[in-house]
Parts: structure tokens; sequence; C-alpha cells
């Protein structure tokens, strides 16, 4: 069964990259130019954990200490090419950055290394958060637009955030469970 999820996990994170490569339309896409680096980091942190973790026996606490850090900027950089260019997704954006480089730093280097799964889960509710606020004014900018303007088949910058909140929010409530 073990096997089953590991296998189906390394084909899940697969997929976008396939999906992406393989329609013209989405490479043309700002907003999916935007998620590629996302997508590339989230296939390479599955790839590193089944090389280093199971086949190597590696220790990989490094690693995902690095991880979190590396998709918060990733996030980071899609939701400032992709939002509206205000003042107010500046200061927020500015503020949820300013938040997770003082936990980053006080968990990491100035705390207690011992439990870092709690390390992570505190840094995952910041990056929670980053996710939840952009989705949320990004859909009450264009939820209007969107049912007038663009028919059915157009709706992949709208799919890219809900799949971003999705996923947050599974990986949110797997660590508050944690």
């Amino acid at each position: 069964m073990y096997e089953a999820l590991l296998y189906l996990a390394l084909t899940l994170v697969v997929v976008p990259l396939c999906v992406y490569y393989s329609r013209r339309v989405t490479k043309e896409s700002k907003t999916a130019r935007a998620i590629l680096p996302f997508l590339f980091l989230t296939a390479f942190s599955s790839f590193y954990e089944y090389f280093f973790t199971l086949l190597l026996g590696r220790d990989v606490a490094v690693y995902f200490e690095f991880y979190v850090l590396f998709e918060f900027v990733a996030l980071l950089v899609f939701f400032f090419k992709v939002l509206p260019n205000t003042k107010g997704v500046k200061v927020l954006l500015s503020f949820f950055t300013l938040a997770f480089i003082i936990q980053f730093v006080v968990y990491n280097y100035l705390g207690n290394k011992g439990d870092q799964l709690a390390i992570t889960g505190i840094l995952n509710c910041t990056t929670f958060g980053v996710v939840v606020f952009s989705v949320l004014f990004y859909f009450s900018r264009r939820l209007g637009q969107l049912q007038n303007d663009l028919p059915y088949t157009k709706w992949g910058e709208p799919l890219i955030f809900a799949g971003l909140l999705l996923y947050f929010t599974g990986t949110f409530l797997v660590f508050l469970m944690a």
C-alpha cells in the first residue's frame, strides 16, 4: 500500500509539468509561466525525497528546512507577477514576507531545532495565509469579469488559483493533525 501511494505521488507531481509542456496555449499565458517555478520545485522535491530518503537512506531534514523557504519565494514571485500591482497587494505580500522571514530566522537559527515538524508547520501556516489572502483578493477582483468576459475554456487562471488553495488547504490540515 505504501509503495502504491508513493508511486501515485510521484506520478501526480509530474502530471502538471506534462500538461504545461503539452499545451501551447498554456505556455503563452502569463499565469502559467509565473507558476512554473513552483511546479518545478514541487516535482524536484518529490524526486529528491524519493531518491535521497528511500533509496539512499539520507536524512533530508536540511532539505525540508530550505524547501519551505523556496516554496514561499516561488509563491511570492507568482503572486507578485499575477495579482494587480496595487498598494494593497504590495502591503499584504510585504507583511507576509516580513512575518515569514522573522519566523524562519527565529525558529531555524535562534530557536530549538529539536522539533523540525513543528517549525515547518508554523512556516506553512504563514504560507497558507499568503495563499488564502491572495486567492481571496484575486477572486474578489476577477469573479465578476470572468462570468461575462471569458468562455469556460479560457478559465485556466482561476483554476490555477483554486488549485493552489486546495493544495495548501490540504497541506495546512495535515500539519494541524501532526
